[in-house]
C-alpha cells in the first residue's frame, strides 16, 4: 500500500485541486505538475477540461475509522453538507470528500476453503492510507473525509454493485474524485464517472483498450498500461 500511495500522489493532489472549484487542464493520462506525461499512444487530441465539477462537501456522520469522518455504503445512501469555493486567490481549506472503492477478496476464499493468509483488510489499509494523509495536513491543507464502496468478489451481480457504488459517489456523495479500483478494468464504472465527470485515480493492476480509453478522459491510471500498448511493447520487444 505504501507503494501505491507514492505512486497516487500526483494524480490524487491533481483531483483534489479540481475540488476546489478549479478547472482541470491535463490530457489524459497526465499526473499533474512535475510529473512527465506518458508518451503519446494514439488515444487522439486532449479531453475538454470538465466544468462544473463538485466542491467538496464536510461529511456528516460519526467518525469511523483514523481517517476521520468516513461514510461507508455498498448500496447507496446519503449525506449533507455545506460546498466550499474560493474566491480570489485565498486557497480553499473545507473538507474533501474523496470516494475510494476497493475489493474484498477474502469472503468469497474462505467460503471456498481457501485462506488467503490476510492480516489486514483492505478498508484497514485504506483507512491507514487517508490518515497518513491527514496526518500531514491532507490534500493541499483539506483534510479528507473518505467515502468507502466496497465490492465483495463474491458477488453475483458485481455490475449491479459497480454501478450502485457509482451512483453513490456521483449522485449521493458527489465526491471530487474516486481511487482505488476494482483490480482489473471496469468499463461500467469507468464510463460511469465519465459521465458524471468525476477524476478517476485507479490502481487497477489491468487496463480496457485504447477505445475504453477515449471514452473516460477523467481516468488516471497510475500503475499499468492499456492493452494496446502491452500488446505493442511486447510484440517490439
Amino acid at each position: 500500500m505504501p507503494d501505491l500511495s507514492r505512486l497516487l500522489v500526483a494524480g490524487l493532489l491533481a483531483a483534489a485541486v479540481t475540488g476546489c472549484g478549479s478547472t482541470v487542464t491535463t490530457a489524459p493520462g497526465a499526473v499533474g505538475p512535475g510529473v512527465a506525461a506518458p508518451v503519446d499512444n494514439g488515444l487522439g487530441p486532449p479531453a475538454p477540461a470538465p466544468t462544473g465539477l463538485p466542491s467538496a462537501a464536510t461529511v456528516t456522520g460519526a467518525p469511523n475509522g483514523p481517517g476521520g469522518a468516513a461514510t461507508t455504503v455498498t448500496s447507496g445512501g446519503t449525506s449533507s453538507g455545506t460546498s466550499g469555493t474560493s474566491t480570489g486567490t485565498a486557497a480553499n481549506r473545507d473538507p474533501i470528500k474523496i470516494g475510494i472503492i476497493y475489493v474484498n477478496n477474502d469472503q468469497g476464499a474462505s467460503s471456498a476453503g481457501i485462506n488467503n493468509g490476510n492480516t489486514f483488510t483492505p478498508r484497514r489499509a485504506y483507512e491507514a492510507l487517508v490518515a497518513a494523509y491527514n496526518a500531514r495536513g491532507g490534500i493541499a491543507g483539506r483534510h479528507i473525509n473518505p467515502v468507502y464502496v466496497e465490492l465483495k468478489s463474491s458477488s453475483t451481480s458485481l455490475k449491479t454493485d459497480i454501478e450502485a457504488g457509482c451512483n453513490t459517489f456521483t449522485q449521493d456523495e458527489h465526491v471530487a474524485a474516486v481511487l482505488g479500483g476494482t483490480g482489473i478494468y471496469s468499463e461500467d464504472l469507468s464510463d460511469c464517472l465519465a459521465k458524471a465527470r468525476t477524476p478517476q485515480i485507479s490502481g487497477d493492476y489491468g487496463l480496457g483498450d485504447n477505445d475504453s480509453l477515449r471514452r473516460a478522459p477523467y481516468l488516471i491510471p497510475a500503475v499499468t498500461l492499456t492493452v494496446d500498448d502491452r500488446v505493442r511493447l511486447m510484440l517490439e520487444r
